[in-house]
């Protein structure tokens, strides 16, 4: 029940009195009898919580002018000792009207949780069938990731070294035997082929149902119409982290402004076809794109996919935007950097993803997820 506190405009005496809060105010002051105390000073409700007395004070309550300081709050139980004070009220936090401080974006907290975790295939555990063709040092590094990350999950996997002087007919003999082999789930073939390896053959012989990386024509084609079945890996993987942003309320991709730089059948094309199927507004940047830094200016997503290094200047990008740094690349002294001057656009961005240790394991993860997207629908019953 609240405690009305009243002060007698004449005498200045101060009194309590336990009332309903429907119940009109006392209007006689028990020491001089006055009749005109009608002027409610404040009002205070104590509940017990825990061991001690917590009161919500609700501010001053005037029939008109200024009002008095408030009395003592008292002791509910007595009305004689004074009550404690209340606790003070948490301070509302205030409206984001910016975007949050700068930030890099931690690929694997944006991971597909069957790419970290598998738990229980239909029937077996997934197996991919890697076929490297060629000794790219680099595509060596990337096969020894993914052999690694996929040995953690518990797949089966096959790795095929081949020579970097195979010839084009041995290399499309060694895709039609993945291809009909019943144990292989996933075919990827590792970039870039030897220059007298027509790549486009290559990945055209694979099966489209084992096409893991997602580059056969018929699974672009579905991308392109909005119905994607296995979806290059890079491309997805950069969408999982802009998804981890816009679960947590950073980012809204519907009706942003979006720039690609780059337009590889890889990265770039399919990147553009996914974040305009969430909704963005996408333009598509490469070499012959005129005034590439006032497109950036208004960009509110910036997807970086051409291989230069620190191509991209940070005072180039719009305050707050965010970035996907796809590239990477090996300075004269052994280090690694991407597309962008990470350094010089942390002042600008609300995040942005680091080189290496951003997009890298990222497409590992998706790899993995395709690699298992593959196996279920290969062992899901077939439905006349």
């Amino acid at each position: 029940m609240p405690i009305y506190e009243y002060r007698c405009p004449d005498c200045g005496h101060q009194f309590d009195a336990l009332q309903k809060i429907s119940d009109d105010p006392l209007t006689q002051c028990p020491s001089c009898q006055a009749g005109n105390v009608k002027k409610l000073i404040s009002r205070t409700s104590f509940t017990l919580k825990g061991s001690g007395w917590y009161s919500d004070h609700y501010g001053l309550k005037s029939g008109g002018g200024d009002s008095a300081a408030p009395p003592a709050r008292r002791c509910p139980g007595c009305r004689r000792h004074p009550a404690p004070a209340p606790a003070p009220h948490p301070p509302r936090p205030p409206r984001r009207t910016e975007w949050p401080p700068c930030s890099t974006v931690g690929p694997w907290r944006a991971a597909a949780p069957r790419a970290c975790g598998l738990g229980s295939p239909p029937s077996r555990g997934p197996r991919p069938g890697d076929g490297a063709g060629g000794e790219d040092p680099a595509s060596q590094v990337y096969v020894r990731s993914k052999g690694q990350r996929a040995a953690a999950l518990g797949f089966v996997q096959r790795n095929h070294r081949l020579a970097a002087d195979i010839s084009q007919q041995a290399l499309l003999d060694l895709v039609d035997q993945l291809n009909e082999d019943e144990a292989v789930d996933g075919i990827l073939v590792q970039l870039p082929l030897p220059a007298h390896i027509d790549s486009a053959r290559v990945l055209d012989r694979v099966s489209p149902d084992k096409d893991v990386d997602g580059f056969h024509p018929a699974n672009t084609g579905l991308l392109s119409q909005g119905r994607p079945a296995l979806v290059p890996c890079t491309p997805l993987g950069c969408m999982r982290l802009l998804d981890g942003l816009v679960a947590v309320g950073s980012l809204t991709l519907s009706g942003a402004r979006a720039v690609v730089i780059g337009r590889s059948n890889i990265v770039g094309r399919p990147m553009a076809m996914l974040l305009e199927q969430a909704g963005a507004t996408v333009t598509v940047a490469h070499s012959r794109t005129r005034d590439l830094p006032a497109l950036l200016a208004d960009a509110d997503v910036v997807v970086a996919a051409i291989g230069r290094p620190r191509a991209i200047l940070g005072a180039w990008l719009k305050p707050g935007a965010v970035v996907v740094d796809v590239g990477i690349n090996r300075l004269p002294d052994g280090s690694l950097c991407g597309d962008v001057d990470f350094e010089g656009a942390l002042p600008h961005v609300a995040a942005i993803t680091p080189v290496p240790g951003g997009v890298g394991p990222m497409t590992i993860a998706t790899l993995m997820d395709n690699t298992v997207t593959a196996s279920e629908r290969r062992q899901a019953p077939v439905v006349a």
